[in-house]
């Protein structure tokens, strides 16, 4: 991660310089008791310097995933080709590090989503376009 933000309300965003960007809720504070711990207290100096820790990665036990901003950061690599004989090139970019990398297609155009849907009563009656002058070729305003 790049840099971190906790939020008063129980969120934590992730912003990451390699990778997608991440928001999580708290879903606990980690209060383990049977958890290993390590501290520099317990280190113990050997000939070759400190003696390593090790730990064994495992899922997230409290932290929840709410959302995910994909992000393209960093772009090793790009193309722009017609390869699928569309009516616009595509974008091909090889984009991430290590094992979050991946080729990504890119298309120019922007998604939409539906978030509600509201019908409108009554149908309109009286409407007319009018133009600013006689001579222009196209209305200006709808009465």
């Amino acid at each position: 991660c790049a840099s971190i933000c906790v939020l008063k309300t129980g969120f934590l965003f992730a912003a990451s310089e390699f990778g997608n960007h991440a928001l999580y809720q708290f879903q606990g504070i980690g209060d383990d008791d049977d958890a290993v711990e390590a501290s520099s207290e317990s280190l113990m100096e050997t000939e070759e310097g400190f003696q390593p820790v090790f730990f064994t990665p495992r899922p997230l036990t409290n932290l929840l995933l709410i959302d995910e901003l994909e992000s393209l950061s960093p772009v090793m690599d790009m193309k722009v080709e017609n390869l699928l004989d569309e009516e616009t090139p595509q974008i091909y970019a090889l984009c991430g590090r290590g094992p979050r990398s991946s080729l990504r297609v890119l298309r120019p155009g922007l998604g939409v989503t539906e978030m509600a849907a509201s019908p409108l009563p009554g149908n309109p009656t009286a409407v007319w376009t009018i133009r600013t002058s006689a001579a222009n070729e196209f209305d200006s305003y709808i009465v």
